[in-house]
């Protein structure tokens, strides 16, 4: 789960506030309202400029993806596992897991109507538990039943105040929207927080649909809220299917707390416990001419970062810093008898840097073009560049 943030949850009103949301999930559908005006406030501090900036009578969105740190690339189901390996190994506690947020100003007859959120969930570092305990993919696959919405004030101690060494880098895309587009997009929110399923308890990536009310996880989430109010692309523009070896479906022993396993029971049901070394440490992730295999779908936050960027490039300046990010840097490991030896095992390795971008690869590629088609829909002709504390980039787009 790319965009949970697992440990770093533990501060007291964060549980709170997560332990209401399972609350009401007891309780009528209107209780919820007050969910959704809490996510109703001043965007966090950081955003200060950029709230300057749009303090001029019209309405706008924003989605903001913080960056994660080691990069994943999810392109293949084994270019997933070897830079899964180099984050589990050397980013660790010390690197910053990606999560997507956005946020809205929209000006109603009823006034200014504010406010920033993003879904979250598996609070209590479930994967990690369940890959260690044998579960293997089927940790991936599964759905938390503590999943919420984040409230901008959370959004400000868990992104910016716990943030003491700025670790954190954001790139921002903010547009002007008409008033109707806005509303929408608020609506679409407030049908998600009030829908009797409680869709925003249940965070997960696999057999859930923010669109269908069954839950939802950050990039999804994000992403559907836009579509719906036909802002952005589909959210299926943004996903990967990776084929994976089915021996890497496993069964572990118990369950953490808060977790549903895949509806499909063949995918877990009378499987073999896959140890975290058979799992993390297989030859390959991927399937044989003679294996079974099953699909893994997932959103790829790199997909989306470099549709956001080729928004960002093709509106600003070449000279900004924010057109300039133009590929995105991945480490990979391949086994090396003189190598490091990771997590304690007896098992070697060294890494390896490459780079992606547009002219590399196709799907890169394809976000470029996709942007550019969506800038001609849009009509934008103003661009400034922005930044959130003056870290990654961005740009707010406006209509003159």
């Amino acid at each position: 789960m790319l965009c949970s943030y697992g440990d770093s949850m533990k501060k007291l009103n964060s549980v709170l506030f997560a332990a209401t949301f399972l609350l009401q999930s007891l309780t009528p559908a209107y209780a919820n309202e007050e969910v959704f005006e809490s996510l109703h406030d001043e965007w966090p501090e950081a955003f200060n400029k950029i709230d300057k900036l749009t303090n001029d009578g019209k309405s706008y969105l924003m989605m903001v993806a913080s960056l994660p740190t080691p990069a994943i690339d999810i392109g293949t189901a084994e270019s997933f596992r070897r830079t899964l390996i180099y984050v589990s190994a050397n980013g660790g506690g010390e690197g910053v897991l990606g999560h997507v947020m956005f946020a809205w100003k929209c000006v109603t007859p009823k006034g200014v109507k504010q406010g920033m959120s993003g879904m979250t969930g598996e609070n209590e570092s479930q994967i990690e538990k369940m890959v260690d305990s044998g579960w293997g993919f089927n940790a991936m696959l599964s759905t938390f039943k503590d999943g919420y919405l984040q409230t901008p004030e959370m959004i400000q101690e868990e992104k910016f105040d716990d943030d003491e060494e700025g670790k954190n880098t954001f790139f921002t895309v903010g547009m002007e929207v008409s008033q109707e587009e806005c509303m929408s997009f608020r609506q679409h929110l407030k049908d998600f927080v009030t829908h009797p399923n409680k869709p925003m308890t249940r965070f997960g990536a696999y057999g859930v649909d923010p669109a269908e009310f069954t839950g939802g996880g950050c990039i999804d989430t994000a992403l559907t809220l836009f579509a719906k109010a036909n802002i952005f692309p589909a959210v299926k523009e943004f996903k990967r299917y990776l084929k994976v070896n089915e021996k890497f479906l496993g069964k572990g022993k118990e369950l953490p707390p808060h977790t549903l396993l895949p509806n499909d029971r063949a995918l877990w049901e009378n499987k073999p416990k896959v140890s975290f070394e058979q799992f993390i440490f297989a030859t390959t992730w991927e399937p044989g001419p003679n294996d079974k295999s099953f699909i893994l779908p997932t959103e790829d936050p790199e997909l989306l970062l470099a549709f956001l960027k080729s928004i960002a490039g093709q509106m600003l300046s070449p000279e900004s810093s924010s057109a300039a990010i133009t590929h995105r840097e991945f480490h990979s490991i391949q086994p090396d008898p003189s190598g490091e030896t990771p997590f304690g095992i007896n098992r070697r390795f060294s890494w390896s840097r490459y780079y992606k971008n547009a002219s590399n690869e196709p799907e890169y590629q394809r976000m470029y073009n996709m942007a550019k088609q969506w800038l001609a829909q849009r009509k934008y002709n103003s661009a400034t560049e922005i930044k959130v504390l003056n870290r990654g980039g961005g740009v707010l787009l406006k209509k003159q």
